[in-house]
């Protein structure tokens, strides 16, 4: 059996399938003006499988689809990890009941944009759905998400993203990468 991945724009929502400029599919963040962030999306992930996953880490790529950006999907990727070394670009808070980035990380060329920096999930991420409302779960490892219904080790993860744009940016227009989950799984 092959376990799969649900991102969805709300807690327990139904998989994110934004129309995406060159036809593909995901989460459409907006526009940014150079300094201003995108408006903040937050992003609830389970699995369909009938055991725990672990393992689970998230890290950025090339955009897979057909592409409607600006450039390339390799120069927006380039791009992204550029931004990321001015302390812009895409940013991840992983505390799922804290106030929106009063702590967040800024995936750089060492952390998050390839498979090799993937950051594994934090337990401030990892949350019980309790019938559509967010509850902690009682005993959350790093990295793991139990069955639907777990409330132990929490059966989502919940992380909030925005772009930023950096001061003075050269090249602006439409930005288009993937936010891609690694996991192991037993059957």
């Amino acid at each position: 059996m092959t376990v799969s991945i649900i991102s969805s724009a709300t807690i327990g929502g139904s998989q994110i399938v934004d129309s995406l400029q060159g036809g593909g599919s995901g989460y459409q963040f907006g526009t940014s003006e150079a300094t201003l962030d995108t408006p903040i999306k937050d992003i609830f992930i389970r699995h369909n499988g009938l055991t725990k996953i672990t393992n689970l880490s998230i890290y950025l790529k090339a955009y897979s689809q057909v592409y409607g950006g600006e450039y390339s999907a390799s120069a927006d990727l380039v791009k992204v990890i550029e931004q990321g070394s001015q302390g812009a670009g895409f940013q991840v808070d992983f505390d799922w009941d804290g106030v929106p980035f009063a702590v967040y990380t800024t995936l750089t060329n060492s952390l998050g944009t390839s498979m090799e920096t993937a950051i594994e999930v934090p337990v401030t991420a990892i949350l019980f759905n309790n019938a559509g409302i967010k509850n902690s779960a009682s005993a959350p490892v790093q990295g793991e998400l139990g069955i639907v219904g777990n409330s132990v080790l929490g059966d989502t993860a919940m992380f909030k993203c925005k772009w930023r744009v950096p001061t003075g940016e050269l090249a602006p227009g439409r930005r288009q990468i993937d936010l891609a989950y690694i996991y192991n799984f037993t059957t």
